[in-house]
């Protein structure tokens, strides 16, 4: 299998000294002629009237997996990997040229192309891997070597939320949350926390219990809030943790009990919350003030 880096050096390679002073670089020509080779081939192998309807109605039918047969030819009378690539890069130009899609010329879609042509086929092995689709989603989301596309990261998280990837589960929540790639729909965020929750995941069992504060996708349900958000901090989430404290400082949802919101206040500095110093600080000078110990 090519890798991923020497995919790069050789794209680095080529593309860098594509054009010299006297005209285009031989691999740069060698490039273009393998793909005027591919289109000649392939109007052979297809009728003008389905190269039409392809063209027309944007729809690729089985024509990159003829022109990716086609590569695997050439590719056989010289296998290497800078062949495979320069053919890979052709088949991505003929396909972005039929308007069909832009990604086969760079990214993930052009390494699978690389490795289609060079016998190789990651497609079954990786990603249909939930692993492997958590992390596509993950460059989606930050940009990395791709254009950034919230809704191509959502599309890769439910494949892997849906094989049962907690990380994804979370993330594609998150996206339903916030309008992430996908329209607002906090019943289906509440949906994909909750499997997450399943697995052991406290951040989303925390943020169901917020769901449940605030009547979010379900029925208001103080009780269970406080249920889940116990839950949750016995499990070491300081934002559950935070959240209790606030709660039985101010006395929603449960009776007004400082002493318990400094229990709980105590847990989340001692997990790390941010604000918790700060709100354990006004308890514990209420505390003193009204009975003249502090926990």
């Amino acid at each position: 299998m090519i890798t991923k880096e020497r995919l790069e050096q050789i794209g680095k390679s080529i593309m860098t000294n594509a054009v010299t002073a006297t005209g285009f670089s031989p691999q740069f020509n060698k490039m273009r002629n393998i793909k005027s080779n591919i289109q000649i081939q392939i109007t052979d192998q297809m009728s003008f009237d389905e190269l039409q309807d392809v063209a027309i109605s944007k729809k690729n039918n089985n024509v990159i997996e003829k022109l990716v047969t086609i590569g695997k030819k050439i590719y056989s009378q010289n296998p290497t990997d800078e062949n495979a690539y320069m053919i890979a890069v052709s088949i991505g130009t003929i396909i972005k040229e039929y308007g069909w899609d832009n990604d086969y010329i760079a990214g993930e879609k052009l390494y699978v192309l690389v490795n289609k042509i060079s016998q190789e086929n990651i497609e079954s092995d990786e990603y249909d891997n939930p692993e492997f689709q958590f992390k596509l989603g993950v460059k989606y989301a930050n940009g990395e070597d791709v254009v950034q596309d919230y809704r191509k990261a959502a599309f890769w998280w439910e494949k892997a939320a849906q094989q049962g990837y907690a990380t994804a589960q979370y993330n594609l929540a998150q996206c339903y949350e916030k309008e992430l790639g996908v329209n607002i729909d906090y019943t289906l965020a509440l949906y994909w926390y909750k499997k997450a929750a399943e697995q052991g995941d406290d951040d989303a069992l925390t943020n169901i219990a917020l769901y449940h504060y605030l009547g979010r996708g379900t029925c208001q349900n103080y009780e269970e809030a406080i249920r889940l958000w116990m839950e949750a901090a016995n499990l070491g989430n300081n934002k559950a943790a935070y959240n209790l404290g606030i709660c039985y400082r101010d006395g929603v949802g449960v009776l007004k009990d400082l002493v318990e919101a400094e229990v709980w206040l105590v847990k989340a500095k001692d997990l790390g919350h941010p604000n918790a110093s700060k709100a354990l600080e006004q308890v514990q000078r209420t505390l003193k003030r009204q009975w003249g110990y502090i926990l």
